[in-house]
């Protein structure tokens, strides 16, 4: 494995996290809401498709990360994930933020079907991207700057994503009606589906794969099962992150209709993204 990265590479690693970032905040904070209020899905339906996206994820992670490790080819073992996956993740992204005008089933459908073609490609680049930054180097200190790097990167797009409804809204001095935020949402698609591909491709071209010998043993799913069971520090780790998942993401999706249902604040969809830069 690489013993020294050079700055360069650390950035060309990390920059897929800005761009990755949007697939959280505007996606679990705002597009719900612009489901439910510009493009008239159903408020029950929106929240049985994202429950049922997320619980598709937990299938399709373990399996993208089995078969990321099984892939040889002459571009090593993460990085076609990373390239290829960003393609339908930006598709999907862009589908999602401009739909076009559809009745109530129509909006749920699509929301439906662009969230799951959003998380599949997700999983394909996230799994491979995070395990990449693992395997760069084996230096203790290396390795957890580099990590600090991309998961500081993350917090810059998370902030950046927070911001760009707002900031395009009144950039291009759009109101809050319907054709205004579908402009907005648009706008945000055409901005980052694009910087998804091209930070990837970076990420791909810049950062060379190091050599791995593959293991000699191999662990099958129930044996893997078994040892995570008995791993008491990580029940602890996975409890504690449930348990802060559920508080962290349930006030966040709902945090724009409290902000204009409860609060009745004026423009609603510039404070809360004020609102979520403060909390981060």
């Amino acid at each position: 494995m690489q013993s020294s990265l050079t700055w360069g590479a650390k950035l060309s690693y990390a920059a897929p996290a800005f761009a990755l970032a949007v697939v959280g905040i505007p996606i679990y904070v705002f597009l719900p809401k612009l489901y439910t209020d510009v493009i008239g899905a159903p408020v029950a339906l929106t929240g049985w498709i994202l429950l049922a996206v997320r619980l598709l994820d937990a299938l399709t992670d373990p399996l993208v990360g089995a078969l990321s490790d099984r892939t040889s080819s002459r571009f090593g073992r993460r990085r076609p994930w990373i390239a290829l996956g960003s393609l339908p993740l930006a598709l999907a992204l862009y589908a999602l933020f401009a739909p076009p005008q559809l009745g109530p089933q129509g909006a749920a459908a699509w929301l439906a079907l662009g969230l799951t073609l959003l998380f599949v490609g997700w999983t394909a680049v996230a799994v491979p991207y995070e395990a990449l930054g693992v395997e760069l180097t084996t230096g203790y200190d290396e390795r957890t700057g580099l990590l600090g790097l991309r998961d500081g990167t993350i917090l810059l797009g998370t902030l950046a994503a927070a911001c760009a409804p707002a900031l395009i809204g009144a950039l291009l001095g759009l109101s809050e009606d319907e054709g205004g935020q579908r402009a907005i949402y648009r706008a945000l698609g055409l901005i980052y589906a694009p910087l998804l591909v091209l930070t990837c491709l970076l990420c791909v071209t810049r950062i060379r794969e190091p050599a791995r010998s593959r293991p000699t043993t191999k662990l099958e799913l129930g044996a893997g099962l078994a040892a995570l069971r008995e791993n008491q520090p990580f029940r602890v780790l996975l409890l504690a992150y449930v348990i802060g998942a559920i508080g962290s993401n349930l006030p966040a999706t709902l945090m724009p209709y409290f902000v204009e249902y409860v609060l009745e604040a004026p423009q609603p969809a510039a404070k809360v993204g004020l609102f979520l830069v403060i909390y981060f």
